[in-house]
This record gives C-alpha cells, structure tokens and sequence, in this order.
C-alpha cells in the first residue's frame, strides 16, 4: 500500500499533529508496498534527537499483520490464512485490505537502538488519515525546553508553556492558545515596566494602545523576532474566540516554535549584554592599571 500524499506533509502529521488531527490521503495498491518516511524526534531513552524508521514486521490493518519481503520494487504484502501467516513461498495476489473505518498501527524504531519504540495508531474514515493514538506523545517527542531557556523563563510562563505542549499533544487546540497567549502577554507587560523605568516610553505611550501596537513600541526590548511577527497575539486571540479546534491544533506548531525562537533570542540578548559587561569591567580594569590617554 503506497500513501500518496507529500513527504513533508506525512512527517509533519506525525511529529507535530496531536491527536485527533486528520489529513486527506488517497493510497493505492500498485506496489504492494506501504511506506511511511523516517522522522527526526528526541528520544527519550537516548535523551537527544535520533532517526526513526518504520518496523516492516509490526504493521497492522484491523488486526491482521502485515509481512513484508524486501524486493526492488517495494515490500511485497502477505496476509494470514486460518492457520497463520502466509509462507515466504508463495506470493498472494494483490489485496486491498484498507477500507472506510479501518484501522491502521505502525511501529517505528530509534536507529541507534531498536528497543527504542514510537506507535502510532489512524482511523481511516471518509478519504482522511486520523490520527487516535500515539506514544510517546507529541510532548514527549518535542525536543525539551532549553536548559538556558528554563533559567530565564517565569516559573509562570514555564507552567503555561508545558501545559499547551501537553494540551495540544491530547488533542486540545483552543486550550492550548489560551495558554499560549497568556505568555505573550506577560512578555509584553514585564518588558514595558522595563521601558518606562528606563524612561523610554511612558505610561501614555503605552496605554489605549492594542497589543499589536505595543509590540512594535518595544523594538530594541523585545527580541527582533517578536517584533517582526506582532500579529502572534492577534492570531492566538482570534483562535481562542473564532477558529475551530482542528484549526488551532493546525497552526500551533507554527506559534509554539516562534514563542519557544522568542526565548532563544531572548537568552542570546541577555547573554551578548552580560558579555558586554563583563568586557568593559576588564577594560575598565586594564586602564586603571596601566593609565592610557584618551
């Protein structure tokens, strides 16, 4: 069985899709073969990112297995007979074996250890590919929060950003925003009382003014990436009050890596400013020492 259907597409449906979200497929029985591609996930047994390639031997169609038998032109399709599976011998002729309702399970194996399992488990239904379960989670399979990250972040916003990882791995796209949006706000509102007390902006400056705008007020506060995407709020919003949960469960991806790229630039500022602290102190200890005229 061959699922037609863009590479990138599939990978991203399994690695960044929570439960319960579906893509449109057509698949074919031409080849005998069925193929999902590899993906790239954090293992939790290795503890960093690894390859995972799809187990031949443990794929299961409404509870019947599915062998496979390496040839060139794809992994050839056998099926059980009343007294087990099929002999290697003997090829079947060509069957269809998905039909509406059916049920799809797939294991795939870690590269660096076969011991080392992701399953995941489709509904196919009406043309669509849903996925009903997964483990471990799309959570889990995220790559961590960045240690440097953690050092920074509120313990608030921390909990909110686990949370909305979670919710969304179950299925829960407008919880997730909500979550989501709450770290956009406290972003906006600490980094401001930083401006005014540096007299940058004033309170007047600030007040009346949409988050979209206050945004843009605080360039040169807020890492570049956040002020060149202001509309963040304005989408989580907007998914919190109007967008279905199929499509806030499809666009957070998207807002979850800009929110977690946020942090990341936020971490590099503050690093480059301590570094730029550290070095004018040694300078300033130099000139002491050795009394160079300006």
């Amino acid at each position: 069985m061959t699922i037609q259907k863009n590479e990138n597409e599939i990978i991203e449906f399994l690695t960044k899709r929570g439960l319960y979200t579906r893509i449109p497929i057509e698949y074919t029985f031409e080849s005998d073969s069925i193929h999902f591609p590899k993906i790239d996930i954090f293992c939790q047994k290795c503890n960093k990112r690894s390859t995972f390639v799809l187990d031949e031997e443990q794929c299961f169609i409404d509870k019947m297995k599915v062998l496979f038998r390496a040839k060139r032109s794809g992994m050839r399709v056998f099926k059980p007979n009343h007294s087990g599976l099929v002999g290697l011998e003997r090829e079947l002729p060509q069957i269809n074996p998905l039909n509406n309702n059916s049920i799809l399970a797939i294991k795939m194996k870690c590269a660096r250890n076969y011991d080392h399992l992701i399953f995941f488990i489709f509904l196919v239904i009406d043309g669509y590919l849903i996925k009903i379960g997964q483990h471990p989670s799309i959570e889990d399979i995220q790559s961590p929060i960045d240690s440097k990250t953690v050092k920074i972040i509120t313990e608030k916003n921390y909990s909110e950003l686990r949370r909305a990882r979670g919710l969304f791995a179950h299925g829960i796209g407008i919880g997730s925003f909500v979550y989501l949006r709450r770290i956009i706000e406290d972003l906006i509102t600490e980094t401001t009382k930083i401006a005014i007390v540096e007299n940058t902006i004033s309170k007047e400056d600030i007040e009346g003014k949409r988050w979209y705008e206050q945004i843009k007020l605080l360039k040169g506060y807020l890492p570049d990436i956040m002020v060149d995407n202001p509309i963040v709020y304005s989408v989580l919003s907007k998914g919190i009050h109007e967008l279905t949960e199929n499509e806030c469960l499809q666009y957070f991806p998207t807002i979850r890596e800009l929110i977690e790229l946020i942090f990341a630039e936020k971490v590099a500022m503050e690093e480059k400013e301590h570094r730029i602290k550290e070095i004018s102190h040694k300078m300033s200890a130099i000139n002491s020492k050795i009394k160079v005229s300006k």
